[in-house]
Parts: structure tokens; C-alpha cells; sequence
């Protein structure tokens, strides 16, 4: 869904993932086994034909699906991208310890592996990418009219996102906070997430030493939100107005007071005090003719100096008195002193 933010920007809120596995890119076994029994399902006590699977097996078999145990013990280092490897191989040794144990409160508590998978997914795809590449998007993106794009998280994802930040259990669940902070801001996703917060909430909260509860820690910081962010950038004039945009996409020099730059501004310069004398149909008219040629032939080229020599006859042209309309002559002029 799309809106204008009060801030003037495109506003994005981002749908919530479903429990069908948005983790498209995580590679799937294909039939159950006897080693995948009770991996899902409502909670119930194990009966005497039902064999109760580790949760570094259950990694195994739905992350690395008929891998040996070399390649699914292998971890891939930030920032490579070979072709037809699992995100899931990106993972750290502590990162698949963390996964495996709510592999098990998964299998214990009812709640589908599709969930676990997907929390995988986004955590590798935070380690694949290399330190100092993830990058704020607020700010960086802008449709085509010139307004900011920022995403958002739904009014039930955000105060989930918030509700775990500001806990004591981010600081100690099985889950990285480093991961959280990043994972559960749309500025730094993009809007790309496959988790559902429902259950990343839960996890977290039962994976912690001491917010089980989900208390509230209260020494805890949380950074301005996307929309936050981008009223303070648009308030320290970080952020370019719509009309600045449509000119850079256009090809237009941006100038010191953060207008445009008209193409014959960009040539004044060559003219000296003669410009003063030109009128702004004028210019317009030069300006195309300046770049033009300056385009084809070069800034120093002979074509150029005779680009100088038409908008000083015509500067001359209106210091003698001579109005907008020079019908005729006009036309004349530039038919003789157009470059050749």
C-alpha cells in the first residue's frame, strides 16, 4: 500500500509476510522422512512411535537438504555470491546454533518451520552482505516525480518492531541484536523482509535469559524511525526538493543555492557583462544552442567561439533598443551564425 507521508515523501507500508515461507530463495527437502516426524504441528507429548528430531537436524534437513555434512558445516564469507548457494550457507557457526534451538521451541510450541526458515533467510542475507555495504535508504531513492520514497511497516508490524527493540530480550534471545536493530527497520530492509514479527516476537522473547516476560528494558535506545529520519534530513536541507530532482533527471546542473542551473547559465561565463543585455527568451534560445555544441565539438572548439560571436550580436542587437519581437532578423541571424 502507498500514501503521501506528512512528510511529503512516498510512503510504502509493506505487507506481512505469510506462514507459506516468503524465503523463496531457502532450498526445500521434498518429502518428509522418518528424521522430519513432529516438525510442526500443534504442541503434543511424544508418543512411543514418534522420534523427536534435534534441532540442528531439523536445520539440516530443511536449510541444507541432501548436502554432506562438510557443505552444511561450511560458512561462506560476507560479501561472496556464488552461484546456486543457499543464503542459508552464510550463516555462522553461532547463527545456526541460535536457528537450530528455534528449530526446537518450533517443533515444542506449535509454530510451522515455514517461520523458522524465513527468520533463517533474512539472517543470512544480513551476513551475506559485506561490513559497510548495508545501507541506510532513507534519503536514497525517489519516484518519478521527485518525492522521497521511504518505506514503512504496517501499524501492527511497527509496534511489534518496537515492542521488541525496546525490550530487555533483545539483548540476550538466541537472535543477534545487531540482526534485530537492521531486520526490523524498513529504512535499512528496503522493504525486503521475509519474517513474520509475530513469531520473531515470540522467539525472542522465549530465547531470552531475562526478558522472557517481554519487560521493558529501560535503558534501551531505539533509532528514529525511517519517517523520523527523513524530517530531520528534509530539515538540514539533506534532502533534495522535487523540483530539484526532475532537473537532475533532466540533465540540469544543481547550483550552490540549491536551484537549477539553466543551460545558458552554465555558459554565461563566455560572455561576460554581454549576457546582462539578453533577454530570457534569449537565453533560452542559447543555452540549447551551448550545450549542443559544446556536446558535439568540444568546449574550446572553433563552434563554440562562434556560438560567442551570435549571442553577442544579439546582446549588442538588444542594447541598441531592439525588442522581443526581431521577427525576421532574428531568424536571419541565426541562419548566418549558426556553427557550422
Amino acid at each position: 500500500m502507498t500514501s503521501i507521508s506528512a512528510t511529503g515523501g512516498v510512503h510504502k507500508t509493506l505487507p506481512q509476510p505469510t506462514a507459506t515461507n516468503a524465503a523463496k530463495g531457502l532450498q526445500r527437502a521434498e518429502s518428509a522422512t522418518a528424521s522430519t516426524v513432529a516438525l510442526t504441528g500443534a504442541a503434543s507429548s511424544p508418543g512411543p512411535d514418534t522420534v523427536e528430531v534435534s534441532g540442528h537436524s531439523i536445520l539440516l534437513s530443511r536449510l541444507f537438504p541432501g548436502q554432506d555434512a562438510a557443505t552444511a558445516t561450511q560458512v561462506r564469507p560476507p560479501g561472496s555470491n556464488p552461484d546456486g548457494v543457499s543464503i542459508a550457507s552464510f550463516l555462522t557457526t553461532s547463527d545456526r546454533s541460535a536457528i537450530s534451538s528455534l528449530y526446537e521451541y518450533a517443533r515444542d510450541h506449535g509454530i510451522d518451520a515455514a517461520d523458522i526458515d524465513n527468520i533463517a533467510f533474512d539472517l543470512g542475507g544480513y551476513r551475506r552482505t559485506a561490513p559497510g555495504v548495508l545501507q541506510d535508504t532513507v534519503g536514497q531513492m525517489f519516484d518519478e516525480d521527485g518525492e522521497p520514497i521511504t518505506y514503512a511497516f504496517s501499524q501492527h508490524d511497527e509496534a511489534t518492531a518496537i515492542d521488541i527493540l525496546g525490550s530487555r530480550a533483545a539483548s540476550d534471545s538466541a537472535l543477534p541484536r545487531g540482526f534485530l536493530e537492521h531486520l526490523l527497520d524498513p529504512g535499512l530492509t528496503g522493504g525486503n523482509h521475509a519474517t513474520n514479527f509475530d513469531v520473531l516476537q515470540r522467539v525472542v522473547y522465549a530465547t531470552s535469559a531475562s526478558g522472557a516476560d517481554g519487560s521493558r528494558d529501560p535503558h534501551a535506545t531505539i533509532a528514529p524511525r525511517p519517517l523520523e529520519r527523513l524530517a530531520q534530513m528534509k530539515a538540514a536541507g539533506l534532502i533534495p526538493t522535487p523540483a530539484q530532482m526532475r532537473a537532475t533527471a533532466a540533465g540540469a546542473v544543481i547550483g550552490p543555492n540549491g536551484q537549477p542551473v539553466s543551460l545558458f547559465e552554465q555558459y554565461a561565463s563566455r560572455l561576460g557583462t554581454a549576457a546582462a543585455a539578453l533577454s530570457d527568451a534569449d537565453k533560452d534560445l542559447l543555452g540549447p544552442l551551448y550545450a549542443a555544441t559544446a556536446s558535439q565539438y568540444g568546449p574550446l572548439s572553433t563552434q563554440m567561439k562562434q556560438v560567442d560571436e551570435l549571442a553577442r550580436t544579439l546582446a549588442t542587437v538588444r542594447a541598441l533598443g531592439h525588442g522581443d519581437d526581431l521577427g525576421d532578423f532574428l531568424k536571419q541571424l541565426l541562419q548566418d551564425r549558426a556553427p557550422k
